[in-house]
């Protein structure tokens, strides 16, 4: 099985999108915009699409095609910019916006799910690098540039092996992505139940929070005495990960000392939204002093990682936070607040139950991860050529 080297330009008709501004009044049509590509590879649903009036009549060569791939031309976020979808069953009378590119293929040679897979494989952002120096700062992708991708094109018998092959690690993905969301919504239930509902803690029992958390006072006295931790929303993280690179100043004496099973929040909040992240994964790190340390001493670590974050303690913070349109909380503020408390032993069970939810959706999210990454290995090789599927001659597909 031999394969072609050609370039997209020779299997494809290339046309940019329609201009459009909303004085324009004529015929109404729905168009694809830049908008409705975001995480996705194909579009097959049209009943969201906006809705937009032209000069005049929609012209035949404008209208989207079952098969077309489409292109993101020109958008603001760099990011964005090359972002292919495949055009799944359109009804009549779809059109694409002047910031994407429509490429129709000559379908005798090449399948749009292959060639998709190959824009998905990076071909174009090697590209566009080329194009923008080696450093890949091209905002814009134009038809020339789009036309000149070099490509390695198997025949077409194989092109559809390919293409079933790697839709199982799709359909597995997709899989796992629904499960996770049905972990996710399943997790809302029970913090609904447990933590947040007034009919959950009918019988807690009211407590000033100093009571059962203490401040963590001790600062470092030397240059990267224990790792450099960054909190954010997303967790609790080593600075050299988080940011690919430690950027704290030159000199991080007298930053905050965390051991492990310590909370941190961040004193200043743009939005009134506080996260308190414990640390569990090292035995020490340091922290910048603008962040609150404290540990808990009278209530089960495990429940507060949870309650402290909760929808219900939240309400309660806001009566404590002050300022503007920065909001700012001091650990001395937090200390003075009361709140309803469960009894240790449910704390226990309630902490059980949530860390197990939450463990279930971290094991989903890392057999995603892992389906992603096999993914990616499986393309590189069948797209190269390096690994063959092999197909038995004169057996129709």
């Amino acid at each position: 099985m031999n394969r072609s080297q050609i370039t997209f330009g020779e299997i494809s008709e290339l046309r940019n999108g329609v201009n459009f501004v909303v004085t324009d009044r004529g015929v109404t049509t729905r168009v694809v915009g830049v908008g409705n590509f975001q995480a996705r590879s194909e579009i097959s649903e049209y009943d969201d699409l906006s809705e937009i009036q032209l000069k005049g009549d929609l012209s035949p060569e404008d209208e989207l095609c079952d098969g077309d791939l489409l292109f993101v031309r020109s958008n603001g976020n760099k990011n964005l910019v090359g972002r292919c979808l495949v055009i799944r069953r359109p009804p009549r009378g779809i059109t694409f916006s002047g910031f994407t590119i429509r490429a129709r293929l000559d379908k005798s040679t090449a399948l749009p799910d292959y060639i998709a897979l190959v824009f998905q494989g990076g071909a174009l952002n090697r590209q566009m690098a080329l194009a923008g120096g080696g450093n890949g700062n091209i905002s814009n992708l134009n038809q020339s540039l789009l036309a000149s991708i070099p490509l390695t094109l198997p025949d077409i018998n194989e092109q559809k092996h390919i293409v079933t092959c790697v839709s199982t690690w799709d359909t597995a993905i997709e899989t796992t992505e629904r499960l996770i969301a049905a972990k996710e919504r399943h997790h809302g239930c029970l913090l609904a139940s447990l933590l947040n509902s007034k009919a959950a803690r009918q019988s807690w029992k009211t407590v000033e929070i100093g009571t059962i958390i203490h401040e963590r006072s001790e600062r470092s006295t030397q240059h990267d005495e224990h790792p450099v931790l960054t909190s954010s929303r997303r967790g609790l993280f080593l600075q050299s990960e988080y940011f690919s690179k430690q950027v704290t100043s030159k000199n991080n004496t007298g930053y905050k000392i965390m051991q492990r099973g310590d909370f941190t929040f961040r004193s200043m909040s743009d939005d009134g939204r506080f996260v308190f992240n414990r640390l569990d994964k090292y035995d020490h790190g340091i922290i910048s002093p603008a962040y609150g340390v404290f540990y808990a001493n009278g209530a089960s670590p495990e429940f507060l990682a949870h309650y402290l974050n909760s929808s219900y303690f939240a309400q309660l913070l806001t009566r404590q936070t002050q300022g503007g349109t920065r909001k700012a909380l001091r650990f001395s503020a937090l200390a003075d607040m009361e709140a309803d408390l469960p009894k240790h032993t449910d704390q226990e069970r309630i902490a059980s139950i949530l860390d197990t939810s939450r463990h279930e959706i971290s094991l989903l999210h890392m057999q995603l991860d892992m389906l992603h990454r096999q993914k990616r290995g499986l393309m590189q090789k069948l797209l190269t050529g390096k690994w063959r599927i092999p197909i038995k001659q004169g057996v129709p597909t």
